[in-house]
């Protein structure tokens, strides 16, 4: 709602539609709106700019989203498609509406219009002192009506709110809409009035200027007859009109994924956002990880050129990789992988010396080391690899880090380092289940090393080009033992977007991840969240993170598997995954 400060004048039109949804091989209706701000800049006000605003993701459009009018009659215009189309003025508001409410008429016009433009504050004061004494002198009559006090005390809380951060603006809210024939046009301008009665509002439809009105104009261009009585409110007030309300999620050319709670379907596309990356967080058999599957399986039917890559810590997506459009690829302690750090750090410019120091640090020192590994691994940062690394650094005669570092050259761990460098071909799943080491304090230790060091290959093939891509990483919880790899995590996020990529996170246990620092990160800024059953002892973090109300609250506690919030941006959807028959009985596991 910022839009009505930021900009001192301008036309916002919300234009509902029609949308055929390709839904389980079946194709529906969906209404879907979209919206419209037209601007004029200093230099040339007469030329409209318009703006296309797909939900807070501005671009500019080269087309007008106004109806070509052929003729006008005095109530009603003929238009280039032969219909008959009617512009109707709300005029009269009571003192209290509901914020949002031009919702309401979406279903029924073509567009919903509203036109304002702020007025200068010295300008301001002069309009509101003439209006407050005019009102004084009619309101102190005995006989003055209740309507005539009303708008007395309208003008006085006007005469406060004007300054600061509110200004004074004048403005006009119109519809307009269409049928092909008179009768049609009069019985759906009589549905309108009564939507507006309901919310005790007044509407018109202005004779004679019904062109003008269908250009977004609020006088015609000969003002013979004044041209449309303007209102007045501040900037704050202004917000109650605010349009871009949009309570289905349906992105056009999106991905079919199940229906919201009224029975519409969701359909998701994470690269029209304002940022690429989603997180799925649920409880065991809360219904994520087939969540997942369906939206990975049918985005890749639907783009088949987009490129996928997901490791895989359980082995869950590995086993179902065929269904998915995916090559499977399981990484046992015996693969040579031929991470090694430094010749990471030679072939990628953004892994740097003191990436390494940290990445050494985390598996193999301790953090009061980190200081001298940083030193050392910049001194020696032209170290073939980890064998001359540690050999160099016994020359240097710090033989507690050499000694510590002896890890690194015995299996498992010198086996992640040898060899080829392992080709992360697109559309693949790896595999790290048989990489959990039993007996050892840290049983994942070995599994996020590799994770880590793939993830930070991964970069060099996601980071390429600009084109659509995503990597999901599955239980991100089990890292969050190893700082380094959520840093790795958060990177991958913060880079994607730039790209054209998406980072999916999908795990249990948010609590766990965001109780690391670049965890909180990844799941406060994913610009998409897809909520499934928690844990009572989960919910704290979820509202602290998501600011969920207390309905939102109770589903997450009471959820049946399937059943999910849906953040995208400023939307909350409940929504229930529609799996087909084939996708149910082929992705259903004991963790669903």
């Amino acid at each position: 709602s910022s839009i009505f400060t930021f900009f001192s004048h301008g036309v916002l039109v919300a234009a509902p539609e029609y949308l055929k949804i390709e839904a389980n091989r079946e194709t529906i209706q969906v209404l879907k709106n979209r919206f419209f701000l037209g601007i004029e800049s200093e230099e040339a006000r007469q030329q409209p700019v318009d703006v296309a605003i797909p939900l807070f993701n501005p671009r500019p459009i080269h087309t007008s989203p106004k109806n070509p009018v052929v003729s006008e009659k005095p109530d009603y215009v003929v238009l280039q498609n032969g219909w008959l189309g009617q512009a109707a003025v709300l005029y009269r508001y009571p003192a209290s509406i509901v914020a949002g409410f031009p919702i309401e008429y979406y279903h029924l016009v073509d567009q919903a219009v509203l036109v304002w433009e702020s007025i200068p504050m010295e300008k301001s004061v002069n309009i509101i002192d003439r209006m407050r004494t005019r009102m004084n002198s009619l309101a102190s009559d005995p006989s003055a009506t209740s309507q005539t006090i009303q708008k007395l005390q309208k003008v006085e809380w006007l005469a406060q709110n004007i300054g600061g951060q509110a200004h004074l603006v004048k403005f006009s809210f119109f519809l307009l809409y269409s049928q092909p024939t008179r009768e049609e046009l009069t019985q759906l301008a009589r549905k309108i009035k009564i939507v507006a009665r309901s919310r005790l509002c007044d509407v018109d439809v202005p004779r004679f200027f019904q062109r003008a009105l269908f250009e977004y104009k609020t006088a015609p261009p000969i003002s013979l007859f004044g041209g449309i009585k303007l209102k007045y409110t501040d900037t704050n007030s202004l917000r109650t009109f605010y349009m871009l309300i949009d309570e289905t999620l349906v992105d056009e050319d999106g991905v079919f994924l199940g229906r919201d709670f009224t029975g519409g379907p969701v359909v998701f596309d994470p690269y029209t956002k304002t940022n690429h990356n989603i997180v799925v967080l649920g409880k065991t058999g809360g219904g994520k990880s087939m969540f997942a599957k369906v939206f990975i399986r049918r985005l890749k039917q639907k783009e088949p050129n987009v490129k996928i890559w997901g490791l895989d810590p359980e082995n869950e997506y590995i086993n179902v990789a065929a269904k998915l459009g995916l090559k499977p690829v399981e990484i046992t302690p015996k693969t040579r992988l031929g991470l090694d750090p430094f010749r990471l750090m030679r072939e990628l410019p953004d892994f740097e010396p003191y990436d390494v120091a940290s990445l050494l640090t985390q598996f193999y020192c301790e953090e009061k080391d980190e200081t001298r590994l940083r030193s050392l691994v910049f001194q020696n940062r032209d170290s073939k690899n980890m064998e001359e690394f540690v050999k160099r650094v016994r020359e240097t005669g710090d033989m507690e880090i050499a000694k510590k570092l002896e890890g690194a050259l015995y299996p498992p761990d010198s086996i992640v380092y040898e060899g080829e460098t392992l080709g992360l071909e697109p559309n693949t799943v790896y595999g790290l289940k048989s990489l959990e080491l039993t007996g050892m304090t840290q049983r994942n230790r070995l599994k996020s090393l590799v994770m880590t060091l793939l993830s930070v290959h991964l970069q060099r093939q996601m980071f390429q080009k600009q084109e659509k891509g995503l990597l999901f990483i599955d239980e991100a919880w089990l890292f969050v033992d190893f700082p380094v790899t959520m840093g790795v995590f958060e990177s991958v996020a913060r880079r994607a977007r730039k790209y054209g990529k998406s980072l999916m996170l999908i795990t249990q246990r948010a609590y766990d991840v965001a109780a690391t620092k670049a965890g909180r990160t990844v799941l406060e800024q994913a610009a998409s969240s897809f909520l499934f059953g928690q844990e009572k002892a989960a919910i704290p973090l979820m509202q602290e993170v998501y600011h969920l109300r207390e309905e939102e609250v109770n589903t997450l506690l009471e959820a049946n598997p399937g059943t999910c919030i849906a953040r995208i941006g400023p939307r909350s959807v409940r929504m229930q995954v529609e799996p087909t028959g084939e996708e149910l009985e082929a992705f259903r596991t004991s963790l669903v």
